[in-house]
């Protein structure tokens, strides 16, 4: 047990180090969250929603999936009814954060089918368009569960689109703008 106390101890003082030294990231209610099934917003970010509420910078929360595939095989339940009682306690949960329901957007790939291919990344690239984030909080790449490992693929891909055209203009802007 001293080993395992040990390790404890030093995580406990990497955390304490690793707050106090944290870097101030610029978070303005141009936060957005991606969640690739309901509750990975509560559950990886509810923290940080609900510090963003109190300082009156609300984020929004991209729901990618219904979370269907959560019971497939064990339960009496359709497909329909988990995703409209995973999409509720989504609500509830993030209300229960202080966040408004219009900061929640839930969209419709299907769980277990997270991909850039998929119909929907045209949805999620309208709202990121339209919401302009200055920051874009996607899950780690060590969480290990593909639709995780696709949700941030995805956005980093969206973005990298993004910044390539915004590039794209400034030049030819540049360009017309030049004297001969």
């Amino acid at each position: 047990y001293m080993i395992k106390d040990l390790i404890r101890y030093i995580r406990i003082v990497l955390l304490h180090l690793l707050y106090r030294f944290r870097l101030r990231l610029p978070l303005t209610d141009k936060t957005v969250i991606i969640a690739p099934h309901p509750d990975d917003e509560a559950i990886g970010c509810g923290g940080l929603i609900q510090t963003l509420v109190e300082r009156g910078t609300p984020p929004h929360v991209i729901i990618l999936t219904g979370g269907e595939g959560s019971h497939r095989g064990c339960c009496d339940i359709t497909a329909e009814d988990l995703i409209a009682g995973r999409h509720q306690l989504t609500l509830s949960a993030t209300a229960t954060l202080g966040l408004p329901a219009s900061h929640v957007n839930c969209l419709q790939y299907h769980d277990g089918g997270v991909a850039l291919e998929h119909p929907e990344t045209e949805r999620l690239a309208a709202l990121l368009k339209e919401l302009k984030p200055d920051a874009v909080f996607v899950p780690h790449r060590g969480e290990g569960w593909n639709d995780h490992l696709k949700a941030a693929e995805i956005v980093k891909a969206l973005i990298g689109m993004f910044n390539e055209n915004e590039d794209s203009k400034q030049e030819r802007s540049a360009s017309l703008n030049s004297k001969p």
